[in-house]
């Protein structure tokens, strides 16, 4: 399976041939290639979808970007999931049996799974399958720029948490909709569902690895991803110039890509779960965000590969589902005759 650290020195590989500050600016805020990133065979994804959603979607944003939504109702979803690691490399393997389409369960709530840099929904389908087996409704994003979304830049939060704002008034007008509602997300993902938890009220956030400021992450990243051997060409004016290009290309302020400066919004109960060793996103971006969040839980645990604690799904959902019972109980059916 591919890694973020193989992307990053693959991308940096072509900067430093390209040497332009320009260029560098340009790849930062242009749409991934992820294709070939966490992704099914196409003709297996296409039956999946025919099985798993009950409902797909394709919503305009403000801006005329249309996202790609995927409604995955609770359900009997058997599969199985194991991931295996060292200190280079990890292996995710999984089996699933699905026939005719699962049994429908009574939700217990809501979640909105938001996905990090670089992939798309995929990345989730297995946490929204133990989900649904807990008998939650997940409702999958294909973010901005990834996926079956449209949008011709990454913007970092500053645009995909209106569009998630948006996505969040559109569950609640679904009629498969129960609360609470929840919205998780790793990485990047973590972060724009931060940002959008500002804009919309939900009933709690779970937030993996988040950033709490792009622009911070950003230059002592590209060093710890990249090989030992680009590090001259990785040099912060360089990198600083760089980010000036990308506003510019995508219209957009830098420094706006920050959950931090509205984390003092977010009444509802936030979970931020993090990475000790993380060095592409350091630990200390949580902790930021957990001093100025009115409600935060930080729980930080043994893992130094990013990338792995994205898809470590048994070790997140021992942590995130006994909170979230917690924070975010079911709650009881409204009767039929209900006004």
């Amino acid at each position: 399976m591919p890694n973020l650290r193989r992307i990053v020195a693959l991308v940096l590989s072509l900067l430093m041939l390209n040497g332009c500050a320009h260029y560098i600016g340009r790849k930062i805020v242009e749409p991934p290639d992820q294709h070939e990133l966490l992704a099914l065979d196409p003709s297996v994804a296409e039956q999946l979808h025919g099985q798993l959603f009950s409902n797909t979607a394709r919503l305009a944003m403000s801006d005329g970007v249309e996202l790609q939504v995927y409604w995955m109702p609770t359900g009997v979803y058997p599969h199985r999931y194991q991931l295996s690691q060292n200190e280079e490399r990890f292996n995710l393997r999984f089996s699933m049996s699905l026939s005719g389409g699962p049994p429908r369960n009574t939700a217990r709530g809501t979640i909105v799974l938001l996905h990090g840099w670089q992939v798309d929904h995929q990345q989730l389908l297995l946490f929204a399958m133990e989900l649904g087996n807990q008998g939650w409704n997940s409702v999958l994003v294909d973010l901005r720029g990834h996926g079956q979304s449209g949008g011709e830049h990454v913007t970092f939060g500053v645009r995909e948490s209106e569009d998630i704002a948006s996505v969040l008034d559109w569950v609640r007008e679904q009629p498969e909709f129960v609360e609470p509602l929840v919205v998780m997300g790793t990485s990047l993902g973590g972060s724009v569902g931060l940002m959008a938890a500002a804009r919309r009220p939900v009933d709690a956030v779970v937030a993996v690895a988040p950033f709490a400021d792009f622009g911070e992450i950003l230059p002592n990243g590209l060093q710890v991803m990249a090989p030992g051997w680009m590090g001259p060409w990785l040099q912060p004016a360089r990198i600083e110039r760089a980010l000036v290009h990308a506003e510019q290309r995508a219209g957009i302020r830098m420094a706006d890509a920050a959950p931090i400066l509205t984390a003092s919004e977010i009444q509802a109960p936030v979970l931020l779960i993090h990475g000790k060793g993380d060095r592409f996103v350091p630990k200390a971006q949580s902790e930021r965000l957990a001093d100025s969040l009115p409600n935060a839980r930080l729980e930080l645990v043994d893992v130094s590969q990013h990338e792995v604690l994205l898809i470590d799904r048994d070790r997140l959902f021992d942590l995130a589902l006994p909170w979230l019972d917690e924070v975010a109980p079911a709650r009881p059916p409204v009767p039929e005759n209900a006004n």
